[in-house]
C-alpha cells in the first residue's frame, strides 16, 4: 500500500514527518489532541470560565482555542468563551469578526460594487453611437 504524503517539516517541533491527513507529525498531534481535552474538561469544570481563566490554568494558546471553538468543542458546553474581533477587538464567540465590523464590511463591499458598475455602465455609454452623435452640430 502507498502512502500519498509529502515530506514535510513538523511546524510545532520541525521534525520531518510524512503529511497524510494532519499538519503535524505523530507526536506533536497526540500532545494536541491532550492539550485539547484538558481545555474541553476545564471548561466543563468551570462553566462560566472566560478566555483569561482557560489561558491561565492550561497550557492552551490563543489560536488552539480559537481552532476549538471553530471546530465545536464548546457547542454543547454552558461555555460563553470570547476572543477578540480581528478589526476592533470587541469580544466574540465565532468567526472572525464581531456584527458590527462584518456588516461594515460588507456595506464597503456592496459600496465598492455598485461603484464598479457605474463606471461600467458610463464605459459604456461613452462607446454607444447616442453619446458620438450627441455633441455634433448639423452643417449648414
Amino acid at each position: 500500500m502507498a502512502v500519498n504524503g509529502k515530506p514535510k517539516n513538523c511546524p510545532k517541533c520541525g521534525r520531518i514527518y510524512m503529511e497524510v491527513g494532519r499538519k503535524m507529525c505523530l507526536e506533536c498531534y497526540e500532545k494536541t489532541l491532550k492539550l485539547k481535552l484538558t481545555v474541553f474538561e476545564y471548561v466543563r469544570g468551570h462553566q462560566g470560565c472566560n478566555l483569561e481563566e482557560i489561558l491561565a490554568n492550561t497550557e492552551a494558546n490563543m489560536p488552539l482555542i480559537r481552532q476549538m471553538i471553530r471546530e465545536g468543542y464548546f457547542d454543547n458546553e454552558k461555555a460563553q468563551i470570547s476572543y477578540p474581533c480581528i478589526k476592533c477587538g470587541a469580544p466574540i464567540f465565532y468567526g472572525k469578526m464581531c456584527v458590527k465590523c462584518f456588516r461594515k464590511l460588507q456595506k464597503d463591499i456592496k459600496v465598492s460594487k455598485d461603484a464598479i458598475e457605474a463606471r461600467e455602465k458610463l464605459a459604456q455609454y461613452v462607446k454607444s453611437a447616442a453619446y458620438k452623435t450627441m455633441g455634433r452640430r448639423k452643417k449648414n
